[in-house]
């Protein structure tokens, strides 16, 4: 186990999360954690907009993109084969970073092409792990802001760790706007540490809920929570299915 996830010549390498961590220790300190909780506001990057930031430093951009890479390499070459994804053949990995998710998947459904949908800075650095593992004629990549701009032609949309970031109505708007541009009969996968459905646990995803307290707006979510929000935008055959260690993939179906 040492050896998958603490060498760096391990695809699952964990260390450039842990250096992401290291290089914002102060964000966890119980004052911090305080003034998020007494503000309303996530204090990383000394409170300001964490993607704003991306945008405008580069290197913070790099290594926190080398971060989330750390973070999804190993899950995402489970979930891809928690469900039968098949019969899908184009994956818009949405908010996708470094595309570790849309690697993990090609790499298990072999008819399956990716497009990583992120600022186009960010597509930079992922073009690289692209390039890494020899994809570049399977997953393509999009520089746009998934807010405002369109979204490229898919029949499976992919979130990783993306609903936790952001408050129930702009979840509820990604949602929404992934069940406009959804291809009928395609797919939405939300991939996330799932809070129980009464919200006491377990122990995992509310650690991980606090922690990001300093880093985001949003929270951790239920599976009845995301259900909800999947079956009123419209969704159908709302499945959750346990993944990789502490994660679970919440999916369901446009008519």
């Amino acid at each position: 186990m040492a050896a998958e996830y603490l060498l760096q010549k391990s695809p699952n390498y964990f260390g450039f999360l842990w250096d992401l961590m290291i290089d914002n220790y102060q964000v966890c300190s119980f004052t911090s954690l305080e003034k998020s909780i007494l503000t309303d506001s996530p204090q990383i990057y000394g409170g300001g907009d964490i993607y704003q930031s991306h945008e405008e430093q580069l290197e913070l951009l790099h290594r926190f993109t080398s971060g989330m890479h750390s973070m999804s390499m190993a899950s995402a070459l489970v979930w891809p084969g928690v469900v039968d994804f098949s019969r899908h053949r184009v994956m818009l990995d949405i908010g996708g970073s470094s595309g570790a998710h849309s690697i993990g998947a090609v790499l298990r459904l072999p008819d399956l092409q990716a497009i990583v949908l992120d600022f186009p800075q960010v597509c930079e650095v992922a073009e690289g792990y692209i390039v890494e593992y020899r994809l570049q004629e399977r997953i393509k990549t999009c520089g746009a802001n998934i807010w405002n701009d369109h979204w490229p032609s898919a029949d499976l949309h992919f979130f990783s760790n993306m609903y936790h970031d952001w408050p129930p109505e702009k979840c509820h708007f990604l949602t929404a706007k992934s069940f406009r541009y959804l291809e009928s009969g395609g797919r939405i996968v939300i991939h996330e540490m799932l809070c129980n459905d009464d919200k006491t646990g377990p122990f995992a995803p509310a650690a991980f809920g606090m922690m990001m307290m300093g880093w985001t707006e949003g929270k951790q979510y239920s599976g009845l929570e995301l259900s909800t929000m999947l079956k009123e935008i419209g969704f159908e055959d709302i499945q959750i299915h346990k993944a990789s260690g502490y994660y679970s993939i919440v999916t369901g179906r446009k008519p």
